[in-house]
């Protein structure tokens, strides 16, 4: 489900790309994804976010993050159908807090490819330097 576009140049047969190349293989990134199973007793299948979407979480107070992730990122396995709503919201703060929940976060710090901790630290650097 995956498209990942991979450029491996080796120092003896370095090869330089054009402009046109660079930029055809940047924008036809495709978002990763990853299932959560056992989500509640159902699969559901995490997102990767657009820059955009995901520096927009990031200006949101922590608590609302879950949700927003949640919101965002969250669809029925192999369709374009997101499974939560803003209308959720209510009762997605109800949800207990447990493995599922931990599992989810984590799925999300590895579709993200981050640790949470190391990018704040990254960006709050970036904005002293500013």
């Amino acid at each position: 489900m995956t498209t990942e576009v991979t450029v491996t140049v080796t120092e003896t047969e370095a090869k330089t790309l054009s402009r046109d190349e660079i930029r055809s293989a940047i924008f036809s990134a495709k978002p990763k994804s990853v299932l959560v199973e056992n989500f509640f007793g159902v699969t559901l299948e995490l997102r990767q976010p657009g820059l955009q979407q995901a520096l927009q979480v990031r200006e949101t107070d922590q608590a609302e993050q879950v949700y927003t992730m949640l919101l965002d990122y969250s669809y029925v396995p192999g369709t374009n159908e997101k499974v939560f709503s803003p209308e959720d919201v209510d009762s997605l703060r109800e949800l207990p807090f447990g493995g599922e929940m931990v599992n989810l976060i984590s799925k999300v710090t590895e579709l993200l490819g981050t640790d949470p901790a190391v990018v704040e630290a990254e960006i709050k650097k970036a904005e002293k330097s500013a």
